[in-house]
């Protein structure tokens, strides 16, 4: 399956938001959960990069932000930084919306949220010649 396919119907209003935030998981290799926290706070826009305060060591981790990425939500707009960038349906919405949107992409498997961190490792592993660790 390629994102082309995925992006070329990504915009029919039945499925538009939880397409923007697969197509940012897979940009960014975020958990479902950290893109529906995703607030505009956590970006920084002069250094495009995600600014996430990991729950478990409390400790600030930054994920730079692909410029295809930050294509899908700069809208130009003033936010305030509490103010979240998604607004996913629940589970069981989500998934009927990608099945749909996938039929349309002609794409042959099933998108889950857990695809689009697979897409963003393989796309990174493929970048640093199969070392996702980057040593």
């Amino acid at each position: 399956m390629e994102i082309r396919a995925l992006f070329s119907c990504a915009d029919n209003p039945a499925w538009a938001e939880t397409a923007r935030s697969f197509l940012f998981g897979c940009y960014t290799g975020l958990r479902v959960s950290g893109l529906r926290a995703l607030t505009w706070g956590m970006i920084n826009i002069e250094t495009l990069q995600i600014i996430k305060r990991q729950k478990k060591t409390r400790k600030d981790v930054y994920i730079p932000l692909a410029f295809s990425a930050w294509t899908l939500i700069n809208d130009g707009g003033a936010h305030e930084t509490g103010e979240k960038i998604f607004n996913t349906p629940e589970e069981t919405s989500a998934y009927k919306q990608m099945k749909a949107w996938a039929a349309a992409a002609g794409a042959q498997k099933n998108l889950t949220w857990h695809i689009a961190r697979k897409t963003f490792a393989t796309h990174e592993s493929g970048e640093r010649r199969g070392n996702i660790y980057g040593c």
